[in-house]
């Protein structure tokens, strides 16, 4: 039997349950994790009866709250605060299936998964398909012939459990997985969302797209991805549309490590900028782990965005004059594309709002570094660009940034000239800065509101008065404007300049 060490605190949990006539058993992700030493704080427990009555037990009885997850079927739920002895705690609870523990494991997805552990005389697993031996030897493997045929989405979950737990897939489970990759689009539109979503956030985005594009099961749920294939694009770009897309995924996937504080393999350009971006490590990392929905974060959101970035390239491309291929509007396309394929996933209206305008403004840091380049040294954006920037990107910059560190990244490849990526980071170390230390003058408020623009300008409402309070605002920010009477005097004389166009 491997070596394992249950936790004090989890053995505890089992203990109660076991004094009040319980027969309780961890299951599933929580004994994997045990046996390959790596911390888990959601447990598994099977109980042979009343698992929502043990699941309020557990929670009266260690301070904790009870959810109901499931009462026709008996299941539980006890959130366990943490304390002293232990940290905080997801507990999940469900009944002994007819035919007892066996029964269950056999109905379970792969062998790693399949095992169960019962500290009754003395700890030991329940394992009559070698689920430990597998894990030992990273091997993914279906409990049964039928266990993938049975429920269609653990061909995604295949995939994720290669990614995170670094199994290698045999013969006849690629073969299994590519036969059944059509049934991947009978599963329900949320749990297949919501695993793609576990692969999407994990700490392999890209190779759980390459993954599920190899084996068959990409064109199942986003063929639009799979489209981008063969799509070349003019040089600096070393990839087609679809490799240039797991570039961007695979850099982003190492910045979101680094804001996490991971400590990964960085690649040269990230060695040179995390010291240069530090000052603002922080602040990113808060902005990303906002949520947007009750369980997802801008920093998911995000992920999506670099997905479907250049998705509108696929309908944009065309050969110009100068016989370079051009993608003119291809992050409008991209922003109405994306909308459509979130929208099919279910997603909440703020999460397709936050992607989409990550989408349709991807394109402005690299328009701004163009004019960066130009500006002389030492390099600065003027007034007017910055607002109008700000203006229209605020929302989404964190966003943008790391996407477009990522571009560029994913642009060169590994050679990213020094020159190139050093004024990359200048640049946004300046616009940090600038939103940072000047947002009150770069972002003013109107010192006119609608309604006394309607009044000045003798307007009704409409869109008029939205452009004019835009156009004050900028007024203000570039300095043209410093006052009330300063403002009265500008806003008459734009709307006469309007009147004659």
């Amino acid at each position: 039997m491997p070596d394992f060490r249950v936790p004090p605190f989890v053995a505890e949990l089992w203990r109660a349950l076991r004094q009040k006539g319980w027969r309780p058993y961890f299951v599933g992700g929580y004994v994997r994790d045990l046996l390959i030493g790596r911390e888990s704080h959601d447990l598994d427990l099977i109980v042979d009866r009343a698992a929502r009555r043990a699941a309020r037990y557990l929670a009266d009885q260690f301070g904790g709250a009870y959810y109901d997850l499931d009462a026709e079927r008996d299941f539980g739920r006890a959130i366990l605060p943490a304390n002293n002895h232990r940290p905080a705690l997801e507990v999940d609870i469900t009944p002994l299936p007819d035919g007892g523990i066996e029964a269950d494991l056999a109905a379970r997805d792969f062998t790693i998964n399949a095992i169960a552990l019962t500290l009754a005389p003395t700890p030991h697993l329940v394992d009559p398909f070698a689920g430990a031996a597998d894990l030992q030897a990273c091997l993914l493997r279906p409990v049964t012939d039928a266990a993938l045929a049975n429920d269609p989405v653990r061909l995604l979950r295949a995939v994720r459990f290669a990614l995170d737990l670094h199994c290698h897939w045999n013969k006849a489970l690629v073969t299994n997985v590519e036969a059944l990759a059509p049934q991947l689009s009978e599963v329900g539109i949320e749990r297949l969302r919501d695993e793609w979503h576990r692969i999407l956030g994990s700490r392999h985005p890209a190779g759980g797209l390459v993954m599920t594009d190899r084996h068959r099961l990409l064109p199942q749920f986003l063929p639009e991805l799979t489209a981008m294939h063969g799509v070349q694009q003019p040089l600096p770009h070393v990839h087609d549309l679809f490799l240039h897309t797991v570039a961007v995924l695979r850099h982003l996937g190492h910045w979101s490590a680094w804001l996490a504080g991971a400590n990964t393999r960085q690649s040269v350009p990230q060695q040179m900028a995390v010291t240069t971006l530090q000052p603002w490590r922080t602040w990113l990392a808060g902005q990303l782990n906002a949520a947007l929905s009750s369980n997802r974060s801008r920093g998911l959101a995000l992920r999506w965005s670099a997905l479907l970035h250049d998705v509108g390239k696929i309908s944009t491309g065309r050969l110009g004059e100068d016989g370079r291929l051009h993608f003119i509007g291809h992050e409008l396309a991209g922003a109405a594309l994306a909308g459509e394929i979130l929208t099919r996933f279910r997603l909440s209206r703020a999460e397709i709002a936050q992607i989409e305008q990550t989408i349709q403004w991807h394109m402005r840091l690299h328009d701004l570094f163009h004019t960066w380049q130009q500006s002389g040294t030492p390099h600065m954006l003027n007034r007017r660009a910055l607002f109008r920037f700000f203006r229209d990107a605020e929302p989404v910059f964190p966003e943008l940034l790391l996407l477009y560190w990522a571009d560029v990244q994913g642009t060169y490849g590994h050679d990213v000239p020094e020159t190139v990526w050093s004024e990359v980071m200048a640049m946004s170390c300046y616009l940090l800065h600038a939103l940072r230390e000047q947002r009150q003058t770069l972002l003013p408020t109107p010192l006119l509101d609608g309604r006394a623009i309607m009044t000045l300008l003798r307007i009704e409402p409409g869109p008029a008065v939205g452009a004019a309070l835009s156009a004050l605002r900028e007024a203000q920010s570039v300095g043209d404007v410093t006052n009330l009477q300063d403002a009265q005097a500008w806003l008459i004389d734009w709307w006469a300049r309007q009147a004659n166009y």
